[in-house]
């Protein structure tokens, strides 16, 4: 069956307003017990609510991707739900996004260390919160941000394009992403990053990249900057707000842009971060964006949604093309 491609009508390709929302959730057969008692009573108060429920469970990394965008092309579903973390979300809003499916709508069931989009878009960890959102939500303008993981090549086409739900960065931040330890991951959570970033502000050499802005009223800007964030959402790391600006539904972006290297300004930001005064420091800009071309970072990695990204990035955009976002239908939401 395929899927229906008209993009302002969610409810067009199946589950038309009023049936019954039906349901796949895509989720990590490794996870803990404890996740694994969470998703069945999810399923069970999806059911009991009058939706149905399928799961299908990935077999390895980058798998989510495939499941998302088949699901999405059957036609059975109304809404592909991400149970898991960033990484799960990110995969299949990938897929989704690939698919070009614009009436299957995304849902999120926050299972993993981190899952900062639904923070966002305020969807509890509470498994009948959760649930109630799933089946009685309502859809919104989920735009994607697109980062081009490598250099154009002679001809200027530009890398290979991977999509992110709340954010990519560059510059130390990446560094600390891509230098955690995954078995302090699994162990200490979120401070295995803190220790990372302890670590890294002594031992990372801090390069300057070139960044060239184009605002959203289609002028071009340049900054200089030891790290940058591109942000489509407000929160940053869990409950932290570095983009105070940023909408989900809008297609734009919010480059957050910390001007000075070195170990102490590290520290200093991080302090700042903690304090939710980061926006304000002086060598601290946000700018909004509807793309970005960077240049200086050609050895360096970045990270997207969280996860290391081992290519260079060498622009950022918006995909015109928005997903749908299930959410809260009053409150708790920067999604429009």
């Amino acid at each position: 069956m395929e899927c229906c491609s008209d993009a302002r009508d969610p409810g067009a390709c199946a589950g038309a307003s009023g049936s019954p929302r039906r349901l796949l959730v895509i989720a990590n057969p490794t996870a803990g017990t404890a996740r694994k008692a969470i998703l069945r009573r999810v399923l069970d108060d999806v059911r009991a609510l009058g939706a149905t429920a399928d799961v299908r469970y990935t077999e390895c990394a980058g798998d989510g991707v495939r499941l998302a965008g088949a699901a999405a092309r059957e036609g059975r579903y109304d809404v592909i739900v991400a149970a898991g973390g960033d990484g799960t979300v990110n995969e299949v809003a990938n897929g989704l996004a690939r698919a070009g499916c614009p009436g299957v709508a995304l849902g999120i069931l926050p299972l993993g260390t981190a899952n900062v989009l639904a923070i966002e878009a305020g969807i509890p960890r509470d498994p009948a919160g959760a649930a109630r959102i799933l089946v009685q939500g309502v859809e919104r303008p989920l735009y994607l941000g697109v980062a081009r993981c490598a250099p154009p090549d002679s001809a200027g086409h530009s890398g290979e394009a991977r999509r992110f739900v709340m954010m990519a960065g560059v510059g130390f931040d990446a560094h600390v992403v891509g230098t955690v330890s995954p078995s302090l991951k699994r162990v200490g959570g979120k401070l295995a990053y803190v220790w990372s970033a302890l670590r890294g502000a002594f031992t990372y050499g801090f390069p300057l990249c070139s960044l060239e802005i184009e605002t959203p009223q289609g002028d071009w800007q340049r900054f200089r900057a030891a790290s940058a964030v591109f942000c489509k959402g407000r929160h940053y790391g869990g409950a932290f707000v570095v983009a105070p600006g940023a909408d989900l539904s809008r297609p734009e972006l919010e480059v957050l842009i910390l001007e000075r290297p070195g170990p102490l300004n590290c520290l200093r930001y991080a302090w700042g971060l903690a304090l939710g005064r980061l926006d304000r420091f002086p060598d601290v800009r946000i700018v909004s964006a509807r793309s970005v071309r960077l240049h200086g970072l050609e050895r360096e990695g970045a990270q997207i949604d969280g996860d290391a990204c081992p290519g260079a990035l060498s622009g950022v955009s918006v995909d015109p093309v928005p997903l749908r976002l299930v959410v809260p239908a009053a409150g708790g939401s920067r999604t429009g």
